[in-house]
């Protein structure tokens, strides 16, 4: 695989890892397990400050290649590998749910599977939320420049935070809004931005280095004066914190390249839709099984145990049902690699 791409699903490798483990801890602490509210705040600050960001940022990578579809492929297209896993799934985690109703977190009703079409059921917001902005982006980009788009963008990130009367009951307006900056940020790294060397120098070990501390200090600063600050500082400072996050996980992604390990981590990345619409399902399941029938509370174990399961079942359920062709089922089409 071509080097200078390789570091993408080397990326969503990474960050379908933080994912998991970031619901995981969800998970413990929804439970009622005793998880340290300290280890439990640094890590839930410092994972959910950029993970998220750094899908949209990936996704509008190959947005400008996209748009020269006509509309009817292009959205056709999305259709098929975000929309139709989006449904599928949710109906999938939502029967699970009900089923195991009195053994999980979350209850569910039949009622519930109503709302997939207005109100995303649990981490499927992100797929929902990616489709309406690869279709915004489409729209808007047939009228105006790409630089248009990101300065518009730019304006969307903040208007939540100035009027949150706007989306106070419309969560999922305010996500699309808040992520759009990401995927038009995604979007002019790849078109509007010499790319290739800013990736080159990312393998070097002073580069990752560099980012590594920058990545390690912006959040110490940031979990230690954030509820100091008012909104549109903290919006601004988010921001910045998941910008550094990206590339502190770009350079590691590039980084991981001389190493073994990226074979498996770049693996994951191009199953990261496999791993994120099962891995809840996965999670749940060893839950139930370590706190019911094992009787096992020990957090570190739940940790461990979680995430990996939550990573490698989907995995292997994605290699059960690639043997008897049924992937385009449950995901709209094959899964290949970044190209």
């Amino acid at each position: 695989m071509n080097k200078r791409l390789s570091w993408i699903d080397n990326a969503r490798g990474l960050g379908i890892i933080l994912v998991v483990y970031g619901h995981v801890l969800d998970g413990l602490v929804n439970t009622g397990l005793n998880l340290n509210k300290m280890f439990y705040h640094i890590s839930y600050g410092v994972v959910y400050g950029f993970h998220m960001p750094l899908f949209f940022f990936l996704s509008g990578f190959f947005a400008e290649r996209w748009i020269t579809k006509d509309f009817k492929s292009a959205i056709g297209d999305k259709i098929k590998i975000i929309l139709y896993p989006y449904i599928i799934w949710s109906a999938i985690q939502s029967v699970f749910k009900i089923m195991v109703a009195n053994l999980t977190n979350t209850k569910m009703q039949w009622a519930d599977l109503l709302k997939v079409f207005y109100d995303p059921i649990g981490q499927f917001w992100f797929l929902y939320a990616l489709f309406f902005i690869f279709l915004i982006y489409y729209l808007l980009r047939k009228k105006i420049n790409l630089v248009q788009l990101a300065i518009i963008s730019v304006i969307l990130y903040f208007i939540p935070y100035f009027y949150p009367a706007l989306t106070k009951n419309a969560l999922i307006i305010a996500r699309i809004m808040h992520e759009f900056i990401y995927f038009a940020a995604g979007a002019l790294f790849a078109t509007k931005i010499n790319y290739e060397p800013i990736i080159e120098k990312l393998y070097k070990t002073r580069y990752f280095i560099f980012s590594f501390f920058s990545f390690v200090l912006s959040n110490i600063l940031y979990l230690s004066f954030s509820s100091k600050l008012n909104d549109a500082f903290n919006a601004a400072l988010q921001f910045i914190i998941a910008v550094i996050g990206i590339i502190f996980i770009i350079s590691l992604s590039c980084r991981i390249e001389r190493y073994k390990i990226s074979g498996f981590i770049n693996y994951l990345g191009i199953l990261s839709i496999v791993i994120y619409s099962a891995h809840i399902i996965s999670m749940s399941s060893t839950r139930i099984i370590l706190l019911k029938l094992l009787h096992v509370d020990n957090l570190f174990i739940h940790g461990i145990v979680g995430t990996v399961a939550g990573i490698m079942l989907p995995v292997m359920f994605y290699l059960i049902i690639k043997k008897f062709a049924l992937v385009p089922i449950f995901f709209g089409k094959n899964i290949e690699r970044v190209k």
